[in-house]
């Protein structure tokens, strides 16, 4: 269903370009931004509608990657479109060149943040929403620079309200804040705009690839990780989350028998540990810490090696990693207590251990709060 939907958009996408390249206009800066956005929209919604037909694999994922590099250096020109309509508009603050820098330091400060946001962690992995089968963050944030953009546009389009009284800028940045740039988990990803900014309810919630990635490891019995790079591998199975179920207690319980070799908090050299880190030996029953679903089972995170990510009622979630096995698979729920995974030393470590998180959201808090002593 939401195949022939992006289909669509796709089409409309197709005559607006076509439209704006055949307009008389003067083709200036501004006009080549605009093409450039309808461009990365029609590729957005193209890649969308036919990634059922490509398969899930590493074609569509380099396809996917593209998209999200085109979003990260495209998007941010949308502050200089409304500048340069706040100017024409003669918003006083809109007026002389030093406005004009300002904005182009914040377009790229913009393209930075996406950069660091978007592109660099690579942690892409298959998610399938509405029969679309695309690939999404295996690490979702709040997109704030897609944030920061549209608030941008919201301000000019105030002070171009105010000057001229005409309001269809502000009601349709606003829309485009709520359906492009919020997470909004009860809707899932929203039709239309496939681009970074509508992250995924059901895309695993994870710990943060580019933090977690050294903190998980590098405070390990072992000592500093190995950093293995292999050949990332899409989950065999790519299907919708469900919503977790209740939980069974208040707390957690231990996810594995073993000895703690490394404590959530600051380590030494400036590091990190976002969680706990507890030996036993290899092929030892790893236990979900409480009833949620698989949010997330694969090595495609860089350091974690086989990695399941089980969200919880209540906001929180569960991150199990370096197991040699996995027993459960995404879109699976999950019991208090359940063997889920046996404990290994996939990843950057060099002896058997489970590296155990909890989130609440994005950010890490400390297990200990919510095991038995």
């Amino acid at each position: 269903m939401g195949n022939i939907f992006y289909l669509i958009y796709t089409l409309i996408y197709i005559y607006l370009i076509v439209y704006a390249y055949r307009m008389n206009s003067s083709k200036d800066l501004q006009y080549w931004c605009f093409l450039a956005i309808l461009g990365a929209l029609f590729y957005d919604c193209l890649i969308s509608a036919v990634g059922f037909l490509v398969g899930d694999g590493q074609f569509l994922k380099i396809l996917n990657y593209l998209r999200f590099v085109m979003h990260v250096f495209i998007t941010p020109t949308l502050c200089y479109i409304a500048f340069k309509l706040a100017q024409k508009m003669q918003v006083r603050v809109a007026q002389g060149k030093a406005a004009e820098t300002v904005v182009w330091l914040l377009i790229v400060i913009f393209i930075v943040w996406g950069f660091m946001h978007d592109i660099a962690p690579m942690d892409l992995v298959p998610e399938t929403v509405w029969g679309v089968l695309a690939y999404t963050h295996a690490t979702p944030s709040v997109p704030i620079p897609v944030i920061l953009v549209n608030v941008f546009i919201i301000i000019m389009s105030v002070f171009i309200w105010k000057k001229t009284g005409w309001p269809i800028l502000f009601i349709t940045s606003v829309i485009m804040m709520f359906v492009g740039a919020i997470q909004i988990e009860s809707l899932g990803q929203l039709p239309g705009n496939a681009g970074p900014g509508t992250q995924v309810a059901s895309a695993p919630p994870a710990s943060s690839a580019s933090s977690a990635g050294a903190s998980s490891s590098a405070t390990s019995a072992a000592g500093a990780p190995t950093g293995p790079t292999t050949k990332p591998v899409a989950p065999a199975r790519v299907v919708s989350v469900p919503r977790p179920p209740a939980r069974a207690g208040n707390g957690f319980v231990w996810p594995v028998e073993g000895r703690v070799v490394s404590s959530f908090g600051s380590k030494t050299g400036g590091r990190h540990n976002d969680g706990l880190n507890i030996a036993a030996p290899k092929g030892t029953p790893v236990r979900a810490a409480e009833n949620g679903v698989v949010a997330y089972a694969g090595k495609e995170i860089r350091g974690f090696g086989n990695l399941l990510l089980i969200k919880h009622d209540g906001g929180l979630i569960t991150a199990y990693a370096h197991a040699d096995s996995l027993l459960v698979a995404r879109g699976d729920i999950v019991t208090r207590g359940q063997v889920i995974a046996k404990v290994g030393k996939t990843g950057g470590v060099d002896n058997p251990q489970l590296h155990f998180e909890v989130r609440r959201g994005t950010k890490a808090v400390d297990p200990g709060q919510f095991l038995p002593s």
